[in-house]
């Protein structure tokens, strides 16, 4: 993917991310950096289907050239959905965490068009006091259609499935090795 700068550097950078699956609670994380921070964005069902059904609509609409460039407008056009973040500066931090809203849209950089996935500002709120300690920023992840079209291979639900292992339950009473 590429993503924006940060003031006072304009333009976009290549950042490689990172796919993990956790099928107990079937949740696709997305890990990588931005500047400082390391982000983990989880997705379940709903946020991968915003994903792939917003990947379809924007490649149509590049075919066919309906594209325009105002991304105030393009940003969410082909919707939003829910997830989950975590967020860290340095491994010696304090990790933070909260539900955020993602969009899906797209953008115009340099005159090219990007598919773009934001990640929405997420807040932490302390369990304690109940008060907002910290924020992650709003970033938009842009894509190319290959970019785009590569990760929603990974993302396809049987894939993720052959990838799960199956749990064994074991019900009854406790066990013990015998000694």
């Amino acid at each position: 993917m590429q993503r924006d700068l940060l003031f006072p550097r304009s333009g976009l950078t290549k950042e490689s991310v990172e796919i993990i699956y956790f099928p107990e609670e079937d949740a696709v994380c997305f890990k990588y950096r931005s500047d400082f921070f390391t982000y983990h964005l989880f997705l379940d069902f709903n946020g991968r289907e915003l994903f792939r059904n917003a990947l379809e609509k924007y490649t149509a609409d590049y075919e066919v050239r309906d594209l325009t460039d105002n991304s105030r407008r393009t940003n969410a056009i082909y919707g939003n959905s829910y997830g989950y973040l975590i967020w860290q500066e340095f491994k010696f931090t304090k990790k933070f965490d909260g539900n955020m809203e993602v969009e899906a849209g797209y953008q115009f950089k340099s005159r090219s068009p990007y598919f773009t996935f934001t990640q929405k500002q997420a807040s932490y709120i302390n369990k304690l006091d109940l008060k907002t300690q910290n924020r992650s920023q709003t970033i938009t992840m842009h894509f190319t259609r290959a970019q785009a079209q590569e990760l929603e291979a990974l993302l396809d639900e049987e894939l993720l499935r052959s990838h799960a292992v199956e749990r064994i339950i074991r019900n009854g009473a406790a066990e013990a090795d015998v000694w």
